[in-house]
């Protein structure tokens, strides 16, 4: 089982009807933090309440900033594109090249295009983490009580 450091999440169940950046960022230069340990790290994101919206994707990029307020951000890559009407559930993996990065904030950005609908429900989740293939979503109010403990 994996589990996500809040420090290492962009955004949990993010409602997004419009353009809009991630609810948080990912300061990479934190006191006392490595994040992956040197290992390669993977940028996850998922829909977490079905799109729903007349022929709109969502177009998802990867952005690096020098401010802490993300303020004249350099688009690193386009990570996915959610199609029309993607289930909850629908996620994306993308590893993060290490050359890539050169500047100390991270964000993800989405952006509803296309048709003459618009985006009128949709969610995402979206972190850093490296151990994408065990990375596991939990409802919420889950517990984990140790058994027999």
């Amino acid at each position: 089982m994996s589990l996500i450091d809040a420090l290492d999440r962009f955004s949990n169940d993010q409602a997004v009807t419009a353009a809009a950046a991630s609810t948080s960022q990912i300061n990479l230069k934190v006191a006392g933090r490595d994040i992956g340990n040197g290992n390669p790290l993977y940028l996850v994101i998922k829909c977490s309440v079905a799109m729903t919206g007349t022929s709109v994707t969502d177009v998802v990029t990867l952005r690096q900033s020098a401010a802490a307020n993300m303020g004249s951000p350099d688009t690193l890559a386009t990570i996915c594109t959610f199609p029309a009407e993607s289930a909850a559930g629908t996620g994306y993996v993308y590893p993060i090249p290490p050359s890539l990065v050169s500047k100390q904030y991270l964000d993800i950005y989405h952006t509803p295009t296309g048709g003459a609908g618009s985006l009128t429900t949709g969610s995402f989740t979206a972190f850093v983490t490296p151990e994408y293939a065990v990375a596991k979503n939990y409802a919420d109010a889950s517990d984990f009580s140790l058994l027999g403990a």
